[in-house]
C-alpha cells in the first residue's frame, strides 16, 4: 500500500522548542526571585490555555497567572522568530517524504500564526502542504495525533533499546527502517 500523506507534530519532533519554553520560564522565575521545582518542566510541557494557567498557578504561587504566560509567550515568539532549533534528522526526514511523494502536513497544539512562523523561520515551510493544523480545532487531527504519538513513542523506544545494546545506528538505515513501516 502506498501512502499518500503525513502528519508531523511540530513541537519536539520537528523542533527543539521545549527547550526554549524551559529556558524562558525559568528566566521569569527568576526574574521574581522564584526557582522553579524539578516537576514544573513535566507538568508544564505540552500544555496551553487553561491547563497551561492551572500549572502556572501551581509552580509560581501568583493569583494571576495569565500575566506571566502572556509575557513568557511574547517573549518565546521573539526568540522563535530569530531561530527555531531543528531536531537532528529533520531535514533528512522531510527530503525521505518528498523524494517518495508523500505530501506532509504538520499539526500543533500552537497557533496557526505559530506554527508558519516557525516553520518558514526554519527554512522548511516549503515541504508542507497548505493548511498548517491546530490540533485543538480539528478533532480528526487529534485522533491522529494521539496514535502517532503512541507509536512515536514506540519507536524511539526501539531505537534506544538498541542503542543500549551497542548497536551502531546509521542514520540512512534509521529513515529507511522506520518509514517502511508506513508502507513503500
Amino acid at each position: 500500500m502506498k501512502y499518500k500523506g503525513a502528519i508531523f507534530n511540530m513541537d519536539g519532533l520537528l523542533f527543539d522548542t521545549e527547550r526554549v519554553y524551559q529556558q524562558t520560564w525559568q528566566e521569569l522565575a527568576l526574574e521574581k526571585g522564584m526557582k522553579l521545582n524539578s516537576s514544573f518542566a513535566k507538568d508544564i510541557s505540552g500544555t496551553n490555555g487553561q491547563h497551561m494557567c492551572r500549572v502556572i498557578e501551581q509552580h509560581y504561587h501568583v493569583p494571576d497567572e495569565t500575566a506571566i504566560m502572556d509575557e513568557c509567550m511574547v517573549r518565546i515568539r521573539k526568540k522563535l522568530s530569530l531561530h527555531v532549533p531543528v531536531k537532528q534528522g529533520v531535514h533528512e526526514i522531510l527530503d525521505f517524504f518528498q523524494k517518495k511523494e508523500i505530501r506532509i502536513a504538520v499539526a500543533s497544539s500552537s497557533t496557526s500564526r505559530q506554527i508558519e512562523s516557525n516553520l518558514e523561520t526554519a527554512g522548511i515551510r516549503k515541504h508542507f502542504i497548505g493548511e498548517l493544523y491546530q490540533i485543538s480545532s480539528h478533532p480528526i487531527i487529534v485522533l491522529c495525533y494521539n496514535v502517532l504519538w503512541v507509536f512515536r513513542s514506540l519507536i524511539f523506544s526501539l531505537i534506544r533499546l538498541n542503542n543500549s545494546r551497542g548497536e551502531e545506528i546509521h542514520k540512512e538505515k534509521l529513515i529507511s527502517d522506520k518509514y517502511s513501516l508506513f508502507g513503500s
